[in-house]
């Protein structure tokens, strides 16, 4: 890991300020230009190279007369006072405009430096001019400004929202959801639901990794510290619904137990679809061998790059567009849904090819009694899925949902 480098008051020398991120990173800013440098710029060659290069022409290198010059702040406001938005103001906007764009996207952040203002400098060029591609090369769009401008926006977010949720005139309501990413980390997510202005306001709370153990205590010591961090007392949460998992679960010493020795007023409900989910990991012998015998099918046909050829030719033969077949993941089971419906609506096609291959599924296939158990988990299953995703509408409660 680099060492981080320490602001100079020297550096003033070359009309730099010093700004202060959350983790207590120190990086220069112009006040000239407002430009924002990482850490690793934190050198006297660095700074002196961007104020010859930018600044070549402004002089009195030393502290007094950096005090007597007006920050570009002070006349910006100058000019917004008039009604009109300064040079420099245009381009932090839309920094911070693509910055929003690119964390909306999930994109990363070096797409900015390395592939978008490239192209946006040659279209610039050919279709403006020269002029407008040198005022579009002043727009920061570093990986380091990039990152940054995410950061103060996701703070400035929550800022909000923890205002709005200490001015609800109701108790909040929290939703937790424990999950472990393909990493191996485990994550604890939470989003809240509150009264503003007389409409109910549902926001993303945090998202926050479980160190070492996912036990209870220790999703509710996560939990506590967030509220503990941010000064919001547990008076104002009225209510957690948690995703069943077995840590939330325990009568004594686990989240449930915790909440209600730390808060006896809230009160803690369950996930709709947890039962629903474990449920369809308890099908009946029959059901379960049907849904084997879909999960056979498909890696017959997909996991063979022959045999994959071959139905894709069968289905363009018989002049049927729909050719695409889904993977079976254990872990998605929301995926079922979406696999039984393709399986049940293409079973006529999929059995002559069956029997084109002369595949010893064709047995189970064409069986009566597998395609009656297949248009019932059909049937199960995309009607759990349009449970999910009416759950995931915004206003939705367990009344409305059921």
């Amino acid at each position: 890991m680099s060492k981080k480098r320490k602001w100079d008051d020297d550096y003033v020398r070359y009309w730099f300020t010093c700004t202060t991120e959350v983790d207590g990173t120190q990086r220069p800013q112009c006040v000239l230009c407002n430009s924002i440098f990482s850490n690793a710029d934190l050198r006297p060659s660095k700074l002196s190279d961007h104020f010859n290069r930018q600044h070549g022409g402004v002089g009195g290198h030393d502290l007094n007369s950096l005090k007597h010059t007006p920050a570009p702040s002070d006349q910006s406001e100058t000019l917004k006072a008039f009604g009109v938005a300064s040079h420099e103001d245009a381009l932090l906007q839309a920094s911070y405009q693509f910055a929003y764009l690119c964390a909306k996207e999930k994109n990363p952040h070096t797409i900015a430096e390395k592939l978008v203002k490239p192209c946006a400098l040659e279209i610039a060029q050919i279709v403006l001019g020269p002029d407008a591609q040198k005022k579009l090369q002043q727009v920061p769009l570093s990986d380091d400004v990039i990152h940054s401008r995410i950061d103060e926006m996701s703070q400035d977010i929550l800022q909000q929202v923890l205002e709005d949720i200490q001015a609800s005139p109701l108790k909040v309501g929290i939703q937790l959801a424990e999950t472990t990413d393909m990493g191996d980390c485990s994550q604890l997510m939470a989003f809240v639901r509150y009264i503003k202005e007389r409409e109910i306001i549902e926001e993303f709370l945090f998202c926050e990794p479980l160190q070492l153990t996912m036990k209870g205590k220790d999703v509710f010591n996560l939990f506590r510290d967030f509220f503990l961090k941010h000064k919001i007392a547990f008076d104002v949460c009225g209510s957690v619904c948690t995703d069943g998992a077995s840590s939330m679960l325990g009568a004594n010493s686990e989240f449930v137990a915790c909440v209600k020795k730390e808060a006896p007023h809230i009160v803690i409900t369950h996930c709709l679809l947890n039962p629903h989910e474990l449920v369809t990991k308890t099908l009946p012998t029959k059901l379960r061998e049907a849904l084997f015998t879909v999960v056979r099918v498909i890696n017959f046909i997909k996991g063979r790059a022959p045999n994959h050829r071959l139905f894709q030719a069968f289905f363009e033969e018989i002049g049927i567009e729909y050719s695409v077949l889904l993977f079976h993941t254990e872990m998605r089971w929301l995926s079922r849904g979406q696999i039984l419906t393709h399986i049940f609506e293409m079973y006529e096609e999929i059995n002559q090819f069956l029997h084109h291959q002369s595949s010893n599924l064709v047995d189970g296939f064409e069986n009566k009694e597998f395609k009656v158990h297949l248009a019932y988990l059909a049937d199960l299953f995309k009607h759990l899925n349009e449970l999910s995703a009416s759950m995931q509408r915004t206003g939705m409660n367990t009344v409305s949902a059921r």
